[in-house]
C-alpha cells in the first residue's frame, strides 16, 4: 500500500512539473523574440526561438523565423532544416517554400566555392558564376574571386 501512495505522489508530483505555458507567457516570450531581432541580436534570437520550439514543435512562423535568422547568420544547413520542416507544417504556404529553394541556392553555392577552391583551373566554375550573379543581382567579377 504504501508503495502505490509512493508511486501515485511521485507521479502527481511529476505530471507538475509538465505543466502547460499560458498565452501570457507566450505573448511575453514572442514579445522577447521581437525585441532581439529587431535589435539585431540574431544569437538572442536564435536561442529564444529553439526555446519555444522546445515545448511547440508544431510553430510553423517559429521555424520559419529561425530559418531566417540563420539564414542572416549564414549557417544554411539549418536553415534549411528548420524551412523543411516549415514546409512540412504549412504545405501550403508559398513563402515556406520561397525560403526553402533559397536554402538550396545557398547550399550550392558554398559546395560549388569548396569545389572551385579544390579545382586547378584559371577560371571559376561557370555554375558558380551563374548563381553568384543570380543572388547578388550583379555580375561577377572573375578576378576578384
Amino acid at each position: 500500500m504504501r508503495l502505490m501512495v509512493f508511486v501515485f505522489i511521485v507521479s502527481l508530483c511529476v505530471g507538475c512539473s509538465h505543466r502547460a505555458v499560458s498565452d501570457y507567457e507566450l505573448q511575453v516570450m514572442d514579445s522577447r523574440i521581437n525585441q532581439a531581432y529587431k535589435r539585431g541580436d540574431l544569437a538572442t534570437t536564435e536561442a529564444l526561438l529553439r526555446r519555444k520550439l522546445k515545448g511547440q514543435k508544431s510553430d510553423f512562423t517559429a521555424w520559419l523565423m529561425l530559418g531566417e535568422v540563420l539564414m542572416r547568420s549564414h549557417d544554411y544547413s539549418a536553415a534549411h532544416y528548420a524551412y523543411q520542416v516549415a514546409t512540412e507544417l504549412a504545405p501550403d504556404h508559398a513563402s515556406a517554400w520561397y525560403q526553402l529553394a533559397l536554402s538550396h541556392l545557398r547550399l550550392a553555392t558554398e559546395a560549388l566555392i569548396e569545389a572551385d577552391t579544390h579545382g586547378e583551373r584559371d577560371q571559376p566554375l561557370p555554375l558558380l558564376l551563374w548563381l553568384l550573379e543570380l543572388q547578388t543581382g550583379q555580375p561577377v567579377d572573375v578576378h576578384a574571386l
